[in-house]
């Protein structure tokens, strides 16, 4: 008798510890499926589904700063040559924290972004938390912006040589001599 009822003991306590890691699993599942319909939507430029992967009170602010002007989004067209892959998923009750790797062209940031839902409703995006962006990145941005600059410096200095009393000089980068 004190077996049978071990037993069941063990038996409903491992059924409960499946439901409840089922469930863990569905949750993390349902969190990376918003996230990618959130990332897909942006990659595809498809501004209505991305604001439905949003928070109520997320998409009424963004479209609020919209009618007021105060929006400052770039408004090209998206990029398609960056991936992207959820590494990390915390879940606390109805609020999870979803850890991204979004990679183009060797370079990477990591954002955050917090989820949370209503008892049986979907899981919606609830804010992004601001990313550092990869100063390689901003390395290359600079060497581009220097290589330009030595290209219209060097294609002036070609433009002007055959004048008559005109020199060109050139200064260091952010010297001025007026």
């Amino acid at each position: 008798m004190v077996r049978r009822i071990a037993v069941a003991a063990l038996t409903i306590a491992g059924l409960f510890l499946v439901a409840r890691g089922t469930q863990w699993w569905l949750d993390v599942r349902a969190v990376r499926v918003v996230v990618g319909e959130y990332l897909d939507a942006l990659r595809a430029g498809d501004r209505a589904r991305a604001l439905g992967c949003l928070a109520p009170e997320r998409r009424a602010e963004i479209e609020a700063r919209e009618k007021s002007g105060t929006d400052v989004a770039d408004r090209s067209l998206p990029d398609p040559g960056w991936t992207w892959r959820v590494h990390h998923v915390d879940l606390a009750g109805n609020a999870a924290v979803a850890e991204l790797w979004i990679e183009k062209d060797g370079f990477k940031i990591q954002p955050r972004l917090h989820l949370s839902r209503a008892p049986g409703l979907r899981w919606k995006i609830a804010g992004i938390e601001p990313v550092e962006i990869d100063p390689r990145w901003e390395d290359l941005r600079r060497a581009q912006a220097r290589a330009a600059d030595e290209r219209t410096a060097l294609e002036l200095e070609h433009a002007l040589a055959d004048r008559p009393n005109v020199r060109v000089k050139r200064l260091a980068a952010g010297a001025r001599d007026w």
